[in-house]
């Protein structure tokens, strides 16, 4: 079942005003009724005004899943006039299905002292109103989710700098993995993102120390790829005084200077095997040795690994430790790539740095054309963000124009027209392009994806793997 009605909104600072008409994005409020509810409160809440917000009504678990799958909700409405076992348990499942969503809970009022209800209410609920229907009362708590929603949004999309760098995005799968990393930062667990090179998967780690209680000591990062084979394990765990030709003194290894801290290991596909049974060990003890010494040291360094290569495959195929991948992948974290995220996070980004750049090297100051605009959202960005800002720092310099063009970013529409390519890589970018669309639009609901594209689950899950397209 599903309508629709319009309604008006209240801020959370003055409740009794209604919100200004171009103050809010027009995102929907799902309102959720069991199956089985004698009393529909809709035409009650008609007279509650939320500003540009349609309702959109579901009577069961499944179908509620589905709207909000495909559709953004920030305010969710549970309609409660009978309890049992079945409705308690379909409002635990749409409560936890989308974190993002405030839920208001409207029930009778003797249905406050059953325990079941108030730890529903206490852990998956914003607030609670209970029969009959106050509309003013109602619109100041509807008010007040929607100003909290605003603020969790804003904090979540506001650009994350630290040493000249961001993060920065509004994109569902850009919010999903930024809250994702906020639980990660809670814990002390390992943590293991995966993604493409050049999506920024460094900052994400950094972005967990800084919002953890490890946040007042330095980050430790180390490029497990750049280092050389000889020298890994003294970088990494130090080496005493003569423990090899060369070692006038003793040195400190990265993970006793991250005790306390965060130990970032990039690349960690790459560390050799005999490297990986010492990081095994310092995973399940806490203690290392350097080489040249039989001492044992602990280091409480908490450990978050990165890599764009499927671990799983090489483990399968001996290149990695079946039990250091386990260790690892604690808490897996997929960082998505850049066209995935689509054209309003790529224009952020790239307008971001512009500006950035412009200011930083005293350059007048300079905008993208439309045309560049549109031809960057659709561009396939293989090398991702970091190419996007190689791209944008170059076309700042080499442009004596105010404005950026697409030919200044080397994406003018022309000469990408002549460039020829075989029939089947045109199939294949085309088929990709596709799913990426359709993945964006489902917030990366597989099921929904599927949908659109009218094929099978299976298929997709099919396809997804030959473009090695990562989804979680």
């Amino acid at each position: 079942m599903e309508k629709q009605l319009e309604c008006d909104a209240y801020s959370a600072s003055t409740a009794t005003t209604p919100l200004d008409k171009n103050s809010h994005d027009g995102s929907h409020i799902l309102y959720f009724r069991p199956r089985g509810e004698d009393k529909h409160d809709l035409p009650e809440l008609e007279n509650v005004r939320i500003l540009n917000n349609h309702v959109l009504a579901a009577t069961d678990a499944q179908s509620a899943k589905q709207m909000m799958a495909s559709k953004r909700f920030q305010l969710g409405i549970a309609a409660c006039h009978f309890l049992d076992d079945k409705v308690l348990e379909e409002l635990k499942q749409i409560f936890s299905y989308d974190e993002n969503i405030l839920w208001i809970l409207l029930l009778p009022k003797s249905f406050i002292d059953n325990p079941q209800i108030t730890s529903l209410i206490s852990h998956y609920c914003f607030d609670y109103h209970t029969y009959p229907v106050e509309i003013e009362r109602l619109g100041i708590i509807l008010g007040h989710a929607l100003g909290m929603t605003k603020l969790r949004n804003k904090a979540l999309t506001s650009a994350y700098k630290k040493d000249n760098q961001c993060l920065i995005g509004e994109s569902p799968v850009f919010k999903e993995i930024l809250l994702k990393c906020s639980k990660a930062a809670r814990v002390e667990a390992p943590a293991l993102l995966i993604g493409e090179s050049g999506t920024g998967k460094e900052l994400f780690a950094k972005y967990i120390h800084e919002h953890s209680n490890r946040n007042d000591k330095p980050f430790i990062a180390v490029n497990c790829a750049a280092l050389p084979a000889t020298l890994i394990q003294s970088e990494l765990f130090g080496h005493e005084k003569g423990a090899f030709t060369g070692a006038d003194s003793r040195r400190i290894g990265r993970f006793e200077e991250a005790h306390d801290s965060t130990i970032f290991l990039d690349e960690i596909g790459d560390l050799p095997l005999d490297m990986q049974v010492i990081l095994l060990r310092f995973l399940e003890t806490k203690t290392i040795e350097r080489l040249g010494s039989t001492k044992t040291i602990h280091a409480d360094a908490r450990v978050i690994a990165a890599t764009h290569v499927n671990l799983e495959e090489a483990v399968r195929e001996g290149r990695f430790r079946e039990d250091l991948y386990y260790r690892l992948n604690v808490l897996p974290l997929d960082v998505p790539n850049l066209q995935s995220r689509g054209s309003e996070d790529i224009k952020l980004i790239a307008e971001y740095y512009l500006d950035r750049y412009t200011k930083d090297n005293d350059l007048k100051k300079k905008k993208f054309s439309s045309c560049a605009l549109q031809l960057m959202g659709q561009n396939h960005w293989s090398g991702n963000i970091r190419e996007l800002i190689n791209r944008v720092c170059n076309a700042a310099i080499m442009s004596d124009s105010m404005i950026i063009t697409a030919k200044d970013m080397g994406l003018d529409r022309r000469e990408d027209e002549r460039r020829l390519m075989p029939l089947e890589e045109a199939k294949s970018r085309a088929e990709k392009a596709a799913i990426l669309n359709a993945l964006r639009h489902a917030n990366n609901n597989v099921t929904v994806a599927a949908s659109i594209l009218e094929t099978s689950r299976s298929s997709l899950y099919r396809l997804l793997e030959k473009h090695q397209i990562l989804n979680n």
